[in-house]
């Protein structure tokens, strides 16, 4: 006999999964209009990679007058360059002054760049987020976690410094295992350097650490040039700003830099591999998630499941 049963049971469950979807889907986007506003602008110069490198001045340059363009279009209430978007490296410990690279531009700044610092006596540098305040103070920064190897650090370098030697392109980047949020004003700003927008874990503790209501993250997807892979980060970087139910704004340098909202929707992006800026409206929301209260417990227990059926399968 047919499984009418089943199939029944089948169809009203995607019958009721969709529905409520639908009425979630509402509900997120009510809570996002009632949240304070901010008017955010993204940079996206589109430097070649070892053109950010060799040519920093070069590339600062292009930053301001891409930004002055920007703003000769409207106020923002801020401003975001990508990934180590300054390349000459701010002294740490802050706060410390900004003007040299905020300039005239009059705005609040969250950019990427290079920390530099001394740990027991020898030089660190980290890749870092900063934000300059409207003053033109820098008192915030976030340093990245996860480090790429053998483009930000040289495996077992520490042990064997010949390593380094014979990877000069390689950065020397120390890790960080703090998460602190960036702070605007009453707002906080949690900060996904490149790759670690795809880590679910690390986001949740970085928003759930610092309270954050605002995700913004930073990248420079330039080493794939046009191929699938940016598409692929931002696809990934998407599933973050639903897990959280925050607005998620990524700045690349060479795209694809986007605006999302807490249900996922690209509310507006660049395109690859090309000069382009962004504005638009985005909603600082509070508030805890499932994923953010349970993680990923629920996948474990799944998996522990399945794999008791399977052992007292006959």
């Amino acid at each position: 006999a047919a499984p009418r049963a089943a199939w029944a049971g089948a169809v009203l469950l995607v019958g009721a999964a969709s529905a409520y979807g639908a009425w979630r889907a509402h509900d997120v986007g009510a809570r996002s209009s009632a949240s304070p506003s901010l008017t955010v602008g993204i940079v996206q110069a589109n430097l070649g990679v070892l053109e950010k490198r060799t040519q920093g001045i070069v590339g600062h340059e292009r930053h301001l007058a891409q930004t002055r363009e920007l703003l000769a279009d409207g106020p923002v209430d801020l401003v975001v360059w990508p990934e180590t978007a300054y390349v000459r490296g701010i002294r740490r410990p802050l706060p410390v002054s900004g003007r040299l690279v905020v300039a005239d531009l009059g705005v609040p700044l969250l950019f990427g760049g290079t920390s530099v610092g001394e740990e027991n006596g020898r030089r660190v540098k980290s890749n870092s987020a900063f934000l300059i305040g409207a003053d033109g103070t820098i008192a915030d920064a976030y340093d990245k976690n996860l480090l790429i190897p053998l483009a930000e650090y040289v495996p077992l370098g520490t042990l064997l410094p010949a390593l380094g030697e014979l990877l000069p392109e390689v950065q020397d980047f120390a890790p960080s295992g703090e998460t602190p949020a960036l702070r605007l004003g009453a707002h906080r700003i949690a900060t996904p350097i490149c790759y670690e927008a795809i880590r679910p874990e690390l986001v949740r503790r970085m928003v759930c650490s610092s309270s954050a209501d605002l995700i913004v993250t930073l990248a420079n997807d330039a080493w794939f040039g046009d191929s699938q892979e940016p598409w692929m980060h931002l696809a990934l970087a998407r599933l973050r700003a639903i897990e959280q139910r925050r607005w998620l704004v990524r700045a690349t340098n060479s795209g694809i830099s986007a605006l999302v909202d807490p249900t996922g929707a690209v509310v507006a992006r660049t395109g690859v591999l090309e000069r382009a800026s962004l504005r638009g409206t985005v909603h600082a929301m509070d508030g805890t998630t499932l994923y953010g209260t349970l993680g990923d417990c629920p996948g474990w227990i799944a998996l522990l499941a399945v794999a008791l059926a399977l052992v007292r399968a006959p």
